[in-house]
């Protein structure tokens, strides 16, 4: 519907005009009357109308200065003019007033509505026109901050541009780096798409574009850069600075970002955000490397100093390195002790090991990733013993359909990725370790013949391969087992190691063939699967109290 508004000092003339003609069913609605044209400049100010029929000859202010105002105020209004036989030649000669059509009253009812139809398609089809130009200026639009995107994504991934191109390509994308100086910063979100507002989750495409415009907003204050959404967790600010920047500005800048991102998106719910910043350079080109320094800042966040912003420091990140190259040499054994003890159901000694672990980690300032990366393995080792406990194919319906395991790899490998602090995963792994030590210890007693039957196998697989080099590894894939698994299993059942058994098999038999005289002790050694006859004779004298030399002249 286009709004009306008709001007005419004859009260019966203008209410005729409203009241005679079904006014919705031509497409406009009469939103409001005057007696001159002071009154409708009063009233067009309060609400302006599409269109306006107006008289010529009016007091104080006649239809013609009325055109005259309106196309010098606002001009996208119509005017058709309604005028006597007297005044006719005279209104037509207002011609520049952009006047749509001249009316003669008194009037014929159809030419009347005739005009205003053909108004009508003339307005419809400049709406159109105006909406096509609206979607074509925004679709040129969305199309140049996708290459603005792109471009920037190619910067921080380390593409190389000439500086002719490079210039040419922020010409062309409307990027001001008018600074001298050049880094990037990484604003982290801990937060996935269910913990954001109810009205962000349902169009991430919004949500992004509105973090992009937040910190956009705050960055155009100064002309000090631009930013991207890499994903809802982390917006990165490529900046462009002077060298009078120092690090306090920058924090205050990030602050500002921070700030707004907490109130205007999450509702200033209680969500971690983070900011790193690495170093800056005098070459555009240098800003992927400043990206990357800022992404390692950040794992400083994962060990929550009571900090927010983290900047980069070349000399403590050497120092950490080489900290976490140490510790990385060691950890499969560690792995090792975990699982042996909370497949034993030892609980409590589970998580000694585990809060000693998190406290290396603290103390080393092992990467978040390679942290995540222990957690994942720890886990998934512990769903395979976890499996096997439970016999085997059917775990899912046993006791790991009871933990957290039981969900799909993926699953559980994205939830340990989830956690924004060390303090976070390291709740979670020891609720998850002391439950599965508590299940265990529940079902010592449970499936015995199970459990006795492979026993029966991991002894005859001994027996018969003792003169081979016998490791929990190779008994392990034999038995369909893990080797902690058959650790725990033999143990539990024979009360003894394995590696008891097995030197008993093997003395045993080095009994035996000492009592042929054709051979020669050392060979002995190597049959029952000792390479090195020092170490035999040591160990056979430990079971037996003499020597093998003094046992083949005693018996």
């Amino acid at each position: 519907m286009y709004k009306l508004m008709v001007v005419e000092d004859e009260n019966l003339i203008r209410e005729g005009i409203v009241k005679s003609i079904d006014w919705e069913s031509q497409g406009y609605r009469v939103t409001a009357s005057a007696v001159n044209g002071r009154d409708a400049v009063q009233k067009i100010r309060e609400d302006v109308p599409d269109v306006i029929l107006t008289d010529v000859r009016m007091p104080v202010m006649d239809g013609l200065e009325l055109a005259r105002w309106v196309n010098e105020n606002y001009n996208n209004i119509r005017i058709l003019i309604l005028s006597g036989f007297a005044d006719f030649e005279y209104a037509k000669s207002a011609i520049k007033f952009k006047v749509f059509e001249y009316l003669l009253k008194p009037t014929n009812k159809e030419v009347f509505i005739n005009t205003f139809k053909a108004l009508k398609r003339e307005l419809d089809r400049e709406s159109e026109e105006k909406l096509l130009n609206q979607a074509n200026r925004k679709k040129l639009k969305e199309g140049l901050v996708k290459l603005r995107e792109a471009f920037l994504q190619e910067l921080l991934a380390g593409e190389v541009f000439s500086l002719s191109i490079l210039q040419d390509k922020l010409n062309y994308l409307e990027i001001d780096f008018a600074g001298s100086e050049y880094g990037a910063a990484v604003i982290r979100i801990s937060a996935e798409l269910k913990d954001y507002p109810v009205e962000w989750q349902t169009d991430t495409g919004l949500l992004s574009y509105t973090m992009t415009s937040i910190v956009n907003e705050v960055l155009d204050e100064g002309n000090y850069g631009v930013c991207i959404v890499n994903s809802l967790q982390e917006i990165v600010i490529l900046f462009s600075l002077d060298q009078d920047m120092n690090e306090t500005s920058i924090k205050k800048i990030l602050k500002k970002c921070v700030s707004h991102i907490q109130h205007l998106i999450l509702k200033d719910r209680r969500i971690n955000i983070d900011a790193a910043v690495g170093l800056f350079y005098p070459n555009l080109h240098q800003i992927e490397k400043s990206y990357r320094q800022a992404l390692s800042s950040l794992e400083k966040a994962f060990f929550k100093q009571g900090k927010t912003f983290y900047f980069y420091s070349q000399s403590s990140q050497s120092e950490l390195l080489s900290h976490e190259k140490k510790w990385i040499k060691d950890y499969p054994a560690e792995i090792e002790e975990i699982l042996r003890e909370v497949m034993e159901g030892n609980g409590h000694r589970t998580l000694e090991l585990i809060r000693y672990l998190f406290e290396e980690f603290r103390t080393k300032q092992v990467s978040c990733f390679h942290i995540k990366n222990y957690v994942y393995i720890l886990c998934f080792l512990l769903s395979a013993n976890v499996s096997e406990l439970d016999g085997g194919d059917n775990a899912r319906g046993r006791l790991a359909a009871h933990l957290p395991l039981h969900e799909e790899r993926e699953d559980w490998m994205r939830h340990i990725d989830s956690f924004s602090t060390i303090n976070q995963l390291q709740e979670h792994i020891i609720v998850l370790f002391r439950d599965v030590a508590e299940k265990v210890n529940d079902r010592k007693t449970v499936h015995p013949l199970h459990k006795q039957k492979v026993v029966k196998k991991v002894k005859t697989y001994i027996d018969e391969h003792y003169t081979s080099e016998l490791s929990l590894e190779e008994i392990g894939k034999h038995a369909c087992l893990s080797p902690s698994y058959v650790s725990y299993l033999f143990k539990s059942i024979t009360g003894e190691n394995y590696t008891e058994y097995v030197k008993k098999v093997r003395m045993r038999k080095a009994k035996d063939l000492l009592k042929q005289l054709d051979l020669k002790v050392y060979e002995i050694a190597d049959m029952v699967g000792y390479h090195e006859y020092k170490y035999f004779a040591l160990q056979f004298k430990k079971m037996f109290g003499i020597s093998p030399s003094e046992y083949r002249e005693r018996y």
